[in-house]
Protein backbone atom coordinates (compact mmCIF):
# COMPACT_ATOMS: atom_id res chain seq x y z
CA UNK A 1 0.00 0.00 0.00
CA UNK A 2 1.07 3.69 -0.83
CA UNK A 3 1.25 6.36 1.37
CA UNK A 4 -1.65 9.34 0.35
CA UNK A 5 -1.35 12.54 -0.39
CA UNK A 6 -3.82 15.04 1.00
CA UNK A 7 -7.57 14.33 -0.39
CA UNK A 8 -11.24 15.25 0.19
CA UNK A 9 -12.65 13.45 3.00
CA UNK A 10 -14.97 10.68 2.67
CA UNK A 11 -18.43 9.68 4.25
CA UNK A 12 -20.24 6.96 3.18
CA UNK A 13 -22.28 4.67 4.71
CA UNK A 14 -22.79 0.95 2.50
CA UNK A 15 -24.25 -2.17 2.95
CA UNK A 16 -23.83 -3.78 -0.40
CA UNK A 17 -21.50 -5.27 -2.89
CA UNK A 18 -18.01 -4.46 -3.51
CA UNK A 19 -18.75 -3.11 -7.17
CA UNK A 20 -21.21 -1.12 -6.11
CA UNK A 21 -18.87 0.37 -3.42
CA UNK A 22 -16.00 0.80 -5.94
CA UNK A 23 -19.66 2.86 -7.85
CA UNK A 24 -20.15 5.25 -5.22
CA UNK A 25 -16.61 6.02 -4.85
CA UNK A 26 -16.29 6.73 -8.37
CA UNK A 27 -19.65 8.60 -8.62
CA UNK A 28 -19.41 10.89 -5.65
CA UNK A 29 -15.50 11.32 -5.02
CA UNK A 30 -13.73 10.72 -8.63
CA UNK A 31 -11.83 7.97 -8.07
CA UNK A 32 -10.94 5.06 -10.66
CA UNK A 33 -10.48 1.50 -9.68
CA UNK A 34 -8.53 -1.03 -11.96
CA UNK A 35 -8.30 -4.83 -11.70
CA UNK A 36 -8.74 -7.69 -12.72
CA UNK A 37 -11.68 -9.87 -12.84
CA UNK A 38 -9.81 -13.14 -12.04
CA UNK A 39 -7.99 -12.21 -8.88
CA UNK A 40 -11.01 -9.80 -7.25
CA UNK A 41 -14.89 -11.17 -7.02
CA UNK A 42 -16.51 -7.77 -6.86
CA UNK A 43 -19.61 -9.75 -5.78
CA UNK A 44 -19.27 -9.87 -2.18
CA UNK A 45 -20.69 -7.87 0.36
CA UNK A 46 -19.34 -5.37 2.21
CA UNK A 47 -20.55 -3.54 5.08
CA UNK A 48 -18.88 0.39 5.88
CA UNK A 49 -19.72 3.28 7.50
CA UNK A 50 -17.01 5.96 7.52
CA UNK A 51 -17.26 9.62 8.51
CA UNK A 52 -14.77 12.34 7.08
CA UNK A 53 -12.24 9.71 6.42
CA UNK A 54 -9.01 9.77 4.04
CA UNK A 55 -9.59 6.71 1.43
CA UNK A 56 -6.47 5.12 3.43
CA UNK A 57 -8.89 4.94 5.93
CA UNK A 58 -11.72 3.59 3.86
CA UNK A 59 -9.58 0.93 2.49
CA UNK A 60 -7.92 -0.49 5.47
CA UNK A 61 -11.64 -1.07 6.51
CA UNK A 62 -11.87 -2.97 3.30
CA UNK A 63 -9.31 -5.13 2.91
CA UNK A 64 -10.44 -6.23 6.90
CA UNK A 65 -13.34 -8.00 5.13
CA UNK A 66 -11.98 -8.50 1.25
CA UNK A 67 -8.66 -10.31 1.37
CA UNK A 68 -7.08 -7.09 -1.54
CA UNK A 69 -4.32 -4.96 -1.29
CA UNK A 70 -4.12 -1.32 -2.79
CA UNK A 71 -2.04 0.99 -4.12
CA UNK A 72 -3.02 4.92 -5.09
CA UNK A 73 -1.38 7.03 -6.90
CA UNK A 74 -3.66 10.90 -6.63
CA UNK A 75 -7.45 9.52 -8.50
CA UNK A 76 -6.51 5.92 -9.22
CA UNK A 77 -6.61 2.88 -7.41
CA UNK A 78 -5.21 -0.48 -7.97
CA UNK A 79 -6.23 -3.74 -6.70
CA UNK A 80 -5.51 -7.02 -6.51
CA UNK A 81 -5.80 -10.26 -4.67
CA UNK A 82 -3.70 -9.93 -1.62
CA UNK A 83 -0.35 -12.63 -1.51
CA UNK A 84 -0.80 -14.99 1.49
CA UNK A 85 2.17 -14.59 4.09
CA UNK A 86 4.24 -17.73 4.33
CA UNK A 87 5.62 -19.25 7.49
CA UNK A 88 8.34 -21.70 8.35
CA UNK A 89 7.32 -24.98 9.02
CA UNK A 90 7.60 -26.85 12.51
CA UNK A 91 10.09 -29.46 10.82
CA UNK A 92 12.10 -26.48 10.11
CA UNK A 93 12.33 -25.15 13.63
CA UNK A 94 13.39 -26.76 16.81
CA UNK A 95 14.36 -25.91 20.01
CA UNK A 96 17.53 -26.19 21.66
CA UNK A 97 17.70 -27.61 25.22
CA UNK A 98 20.82 -27.53 27.37
CA UNK A 99 21.54 -29.55 30.84
CA UNK A 100 21.06 -26.98 33.48
CA UNK A 101 24.72 -27.28 36.03
CA UNK A 102 23.93 -28.13 39.43
CA UNK A 103 25.76 -25.04 40.18
CA UNK A 104 23.24 -22.96 38.28
CA UNK A 105 20.27 -24.75 40.37
CA UNK A 106 21.79 -24.13 43.43
CA UNK A 107 22.22 -20.06 42.68
CA UNK A 108 18.23 -20.06 41.87
CA UNK A 109 17.48 -21.80 45.38
CA UNK A 110 19.86 -19.15 47.17
CA UNK A 111 17.88 -16.15 45.11
CA UNK A 112 21.75 -15.11 44.65
CA UNK A 113 21.32 -12.04 42.37
CA UNK A 114 22.62 -12.38 38.53
CA UNK A 115 24.22 -9.22 37.26
CA UNK A 116 23.42 -9.19 33.45
CA UNK A 117 25.63 -6.49 31.06
CA UNK A 118 23.64 -5.54 28.72
CA UNK A 119 25.77 -3.74 26.44
CA UNK A 120 27.33 -6.64 26.19
CA UNK A 121 24.36 -8.22 25.18
CA UNK A 122 24.20 -5.84 22.44
CA UNK A 123 27.47 -6.26 21.25
CA UNK A 124 27.08 -9.63 20.70
CA UNK A 125 23.76 -10.40 19.62
CA UNK A 126 23.08 -7.89 16.84
CA UNK A 127 19.43 -7.01 15.68
CA UNK A 128 18.09 -8.65 12.89
CA UNK A 129 18.47 -6.38 9.81
CA UNK A 130 15.85 -6.20 6.98
CA UNK A 131 16.46 -9.38 4.95
CA UNK A 132 19.60 -10.68 6.81
CA UNK A 133 20.12 -14.19 6.12
CA UNK A 134 19.92 -16.66 9.39
CA UNK A 135 20.22 -20.21 10.19
CA UNK A 136 17.92 -22.69 11.16
CA UNK A 137 19.09 -26.14 11.74
CA UNK A 138 21.34 -25.84 9.26
CA UNK A 139 18.90 -23.78 6.49
CA UNK A 140 18.96 -20.08 5.07
CA UNK A 141 16.42 -18.31 6.16
CA UNK A 142 15.41 -14.51 4.89
CA UNK A 143 13.10 -11.83 7.13
CA UNK A 144 11.88 -9.49 5.41
CA UNK A 145 11.77 -5.41 6.31
CA UNK A 146 8.59 -5.91 8.06
CA UNK A 147 9.27 -8.85 10.03
CA UNK A 148 6.49 -10.89 8.49
CA UNK A 149 7.52 -13.71 5.89
CA UNK A 150 9.81 -16.17 6.26
CA UNK A 151 11.36 -17.90 3.25
CA UNK A 152 14.05 -20.66 3.06
CA UNK A 153 16.99 -19.19 1.19
CA UNK A 154 16.41 -20.82 -2.36
CA UNK A 155 13.06 -19.36 -2.14
CA UNK A 156 13.75 -15.99 -0.88
CA UNK A 157 13.21 -14.29 -4.07
CA UNK A 158 9.42 -15.62 -4.71
CA UNK A 159 8.92 -16.71 -8.59
CA UNK A 160 8.14 -13.55 -10.72
CA UNK A 161 4.67 -14.03 -11.66
CA UNK A 162 3.02 -12.23 -14.68
CA UNK A 163 1.17 -9.38 -13.90
CA UNK A 164 -2.91 -9.74 -14.56
CA UNK A 165 -4.53 -8.18 -16.98
CA UNK A 166 -6.26 -5.53 -15.62
CA UNK A 167 -9.25 -3.41 -16.58
CA UNK A 168 -9.19 0.13 -16.45
CA UNK A 169 -12.50 1.97 -15.80
CA UNK A 170 -11.70 4.93 -17.69
CA UNK A 171 -11.66 3.01 -21.10
CA UNK A 172 -15.05 1.65 -22.79
CA UNK A 173 -13.60 -1.24 -24.39
CA UNK A 174 -12.41 -2.48 -20.64
CA UNK A 175 -14.12 -1.36 -18.24
CA UNK A 176 -15.39 -3.65 -14.80
CA UNK A 177 -17.19 -0.60 -13.21
CA UNK A 178 -19.59 -0.81 -16.20
CA UNK A 179 -20.58 3.05 -17.21
CA UNK A 180 -24.25 2.28 -18.03
CA UNK A 181 -26.66 3.24 -15.24
CA UNK A 182 -30.59 2.83 -15.43
CA UNK A 183 -32.22 5.19 -12.93
CA UNK A 184 -36.22 5.97 -11.95
CA UNK A 185 -37.34 9.80 -11.57
CA UNK A 186 -39.88 11.58 -11.16
CA UNK A 187 -40.02 15.63 -10.56
CA UNK A 188 -41.69 16.61 -7.32
CA UNK A 189 -42.64 20.28 -8.19
CA UNK A 190 -44.85 18.43 -10.80
CA UNK A 191 -46.70 16.18 -8.23
CA UNK A 192 -46.61 19.42 -5.81
CA UNK A 193 -48.81 20.17 -8.78
CA UNK A 194 -51.02 17.80 -9.02
CA UNK A 195 -49.32 16.54 -12.02
CA UNK A 196 -48.54 12.44 -12.13
CA UNK A 197 -45.17 12.08 -13.65
CA UNK A 198 -42.21 9.64 -13.94
CA UNK A 199 -38.92 9.15 -16.19
CA UNK A 200 -35.67 6.99 -16.47
CA UNK A 201 -32.38 8.10 -16.82
CA UNK A 202 -29.62 6.21 -19.12
CA UNK A 203 -26.04 6.94 -18.67
CA UNK A 204 -24.31 5.73 -21.26
CA UNK A 205 -20.96 7.22 -20.71
CA UNK A 206 -19.40 8.21 -17.55
CA UNK A 207 -20.36 11.81 -18.84
CA UNK A 208 -23.07 11.76 -21.20
CA UNK A 209 -26.61 10.35 -19.83
CA UNK A 210 -29.99 10.35 -21.60
CA UNK A 211 -33.15 11.39 -19.19
CA UNK A 212 -36.62 10.85 -20.59
CA UNK A 213 -39.78 12.23 -18.50
CA UNK A 214 -43.55 12.40 -19.55
CA UNK A 215 -46.10 13.33 -17.14
CA UNK A 216 -50.72 13.58 -17.35
CA UNK A 217 -53.62 14.46 -15.59
CA UNK A 218 -57.11 14.56 -15.92
CA UNK A 219 -59.48 16.10 -13.70
CA UNK A 220 -62.82 17.81 -13.53
CA UNK A 221 -64.93 18.98 -10.63
CA UNK A 222 -67.66 21.64 -9.71
CA UNK A 223 -69.67 23.32 -12.25
CA UNK A 224 -67.36 23.03 -15.95
CA UNK A 225 -64.03 23.33 -14.21
CA UNK A 226 -61.32 21.58 -15.58
CA UNK A 227 -57.42 20.40 -15.52
CA UNK A 228 -56.32 18.47 -18.24
CA UNK A 229 -52.19 17.75 -19.59
CA UNK A 230 -50.19 15.72 -21.04
CA UNK A 231 -46.52 16.50 -22.10
CA UNK A 232 -43.55 14.47 -23.30
CA UNK A 233 -40.13 15.95 -22.16
CA UNK A 234 -36.43 14.08 -23.39
CA UNK A 235 -33.10 15.68 -22.31
CA UNK A 236 -29.80 15.30 -23.01
CA UNK A 237 -27.00 15.46 -20.36
CA UNK A 238 -23.03 16.48 -20.19
CA UNK A 239 -21.65 15.65 -16.55
CA UNK A 240 -19.43 18.35 -16.48
CA UNK A 241 -17.01 17.94 -13.03
CA UNK A 242 -14.51 15.51 -11.64
CA UNK A 243 -16.57 13.65 -9.32
CA UNK A 244 -19.62 13.75 -12.04
CA UNK A 245 -22.11 16.21 -10.45
CA UNK A 246 -22.80 18.88 -12.04
CA UNK A 247 -24.28 19.05 -15.79
CA UNK A 248 -25.53 21.06 -18.13
CA UNK A 249 -28.18 19.99 -20.42
CA UNK A 250 -30.42 20.30 -23.44
CA UNK A 251 -34.09 19.43 -23.31
CA UNK A 252 -36.90 19.52 -25.91
CA UNK A 253 -40.95 19.20 -24.49
CA UNK A 254 -44.12 19.04 -26.64
CA UNK A 255 -48.17 18.41 -24.97
CA UNK A 256 -51.77 19.77 -24.64
CA UNK A 257 -53.44 21.75 -22.50
CA UNK A 258 -56.83 22.35 -21.62
CA UNK A 259 -58.20 24.13 -17.95
CA UNK A 260 -61.01 26.22 -17.14
CA UNK A 261 -61.10 27.83 -13.67
CA UNK A 262 -63.26 30.06 -14.21
CA UNK A 263 -66.29 30.96 -17.29
CA UNK A 264 -63.45 31.20 -19.52
CA UNK A 265 -61.11 28.21 -20.15
CA UNK A 266 -57.91 27.68 -22.67
CA UNK A 267 -56.70 24.84 -24.48
CA UNK A 268 -54.02 24.01 -26.62
CA UNK A 269 -50.58 22.46 -27.54
CA UNK A 270 -47.19 23.37 -27.16
CA UNK A 271 -43.80 23.04 -28.33
CA UNK A 272 -40.32 23.45 -27.93
CA UNK A 273 -36.50 23.18 -26.51
CA UNK A 274 -33.71 25.34 -23.87
CA UNK A 275 -30.89 24.38 -21.79
CA UNK A 276 -30.61 23.36 -18.24
CA UNK A 277 -28.13 23.41 -15.50
CA UNK A 278 -28.01 20.79 -12.98
CA UNK A 279 -26.53 19.25 -9.71
CA UNK A 280 -26.79 15.94 -7.92
CA UNK A 281 -26.78 15.37 -4.45
CA UNK A 282 -26.05 11.53 -3.23
CA UNK A 283 -28.24 10.91 -0.05
CA UNK A 284 -26.73 6.89 -0.50
CA UNK A 285 -25.57 4.21 -2.77
CA UNK A 286 -29.54 4.01 -4.12
CA UNK A 287 -31.37 7.33 -3.67
CA UNK A 288 -30.40 10.52 -5.51
CA UNK A 289 -31.57 14.25 -5.49
CA UNK A 290 -31.58 16.24 -8.56
CA UNK A 291 -31.44 19.61 -8.83
CA UNK A 292 -32.09 21.75 -11.78
CA UNK A 293 -33.09 25.12 -13.31
CA UNK A 294 -33.49 25.69 -16.83
CA UNK A 295 -34.65 28.32 -19.47
CA UNK A 296 -36.46 27.69 -22.92
CA UNK A 297 -38.74 29.13 -25.51
CA UNK A 298 -42.17 27.51 -25.92
CA UNK A 299 -44.72 28.36 -28.91
CA UNK A 300 -48.19 27.70 -27.43
CA UNK A 301 -51.39 27.36 -29.91
CA UNK A 302 -54.41 27.70 -28.37
CA UNK A 303 -58.42 28.16 -28.29
CA UNK A 304 -59.67 30.18 -25.50
CA UNK A 305 -63.57 29.14 -25.05
CA UNK A 306 -66.84 29.62 -22.61
CA UNK A 307 -69.22 27.19 -21.52
CA UNK A 308 -73.24 27.71 -23.37
CA UNK A 309 -75.51 26.45 -20.80
CA UNK A 310 -78.29 26.51 -23.38
CA UNK A 311 -76.68 24.20 -25.69
CA UNK A 312 -74.73 22.34 -23.06
CA UNK A 313 -71.37 23.09 -25.37
CA UNK A 314 -68.12 24.87 -25.20
CA UNK A 315 -68.03 27.69 -27.64
CA UNK A 316 -64.83 28.60 -28.99
CA UNK A 317 -64.12 32.58 -28.39
CA UNK A 318 -60.83 33.56 -30.04
CA UNK A 319 -57.45 31.63 -31.17
CA UNK A 320 -54.02 33.05 -30.86
CA UNK A 321 -50.38 31.81 -30.17
CA UNK A 322 -47.86 32.95 -28.12
CA UNK A 323 -44.03 32.67 -28.08
CA UNK A 324 -42.88 32.57 -24.39
CA UNK A 325 -39.47 32.19 -22.50
CA UNK A 326 -40.54 29.83 -19.57
CA UNK A 327 -37.69 28.90 -16.82
CA UNK A 328 -37.97 25.19 -15.80
CA UNK A 329 -37.34 24.24 -12.17
CA UNK A 330 -36.69 20.94 -11.62
CA UNK A 331 -36.43 18.70 -7.68
CA UNK A 332 -35.86 15.21 -9.05
CA UNK A 333 -35.84 11.95 -6.96
CA UNK A 334 -33.53 9.77 -8.52
CA UNK A 335 -33.85 6.15 -7.94
CA UNK A 336 -30.25 4.19 -9.12
CA UNK A 337 -31.60 0.58 -10.53
CA UNK A 338 -28.44 -0.15 -12.06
Amino acid sequence: MLALSASAQISIKHNGTLRDLFTTLQTQYGYNFMYSNNDINDQQVVVLNVVNAGIETVFNQITRIVNISYAVKSKQIAIKKAEPRAIASRAEIKTETKRIEPKAIELVEKKTPIEINAEKIEQEVEPVKAEAPLSVEGKDVVVTSNNTEIYPKKDAEPKQQTAPKTKNINKKSAEKISPWKFSLTTNLLYDLAATLNAGVELKYTERYGLAVNGGWMHLNWGDQKRYRIWFFNPELRCYLSPDKRYYLGGELHVGELNFQFSDTGNQGNFAGGGLTLGYIISMNSKLQLDLGIGLGYTRYKYDTYYYNSDSDKNIRKESGIKNLWLPKPGVTLVWVIK
